[in-house]
């Protein structure tokens, strides 16, 4: 599943306790849950699997 600009605003969280992990099938998956939307990408070094943190996904306010 594509991760496009209209999904990640449409997706709603489950319920899950761990949150909802929505991949595009590649290492960069969206991570659903109570605090809201992150972004999360798995990578390698040294043969050791690491996890890279991202910025929250904040949808821009209308209020001026």
């Amino acid at each position: 599943m594509a991760l496009t600009d209209t999904f990640v605003k449409n997706v709603k969280r489950t319920g899950s306790s761990a949150g909802d992990k929505q991949t595009n099938g590649s290492a960069i998956f969206l991570l659903v849950n109570a605090g809201g939307k992150y972004w999360r990408m798995n990578y390698r070094i040294a043969g050791k699997q690491r996890l890279f943190y991202s910025a929250l996904f904040r949808l821009p306010s209308a209020q001026v």
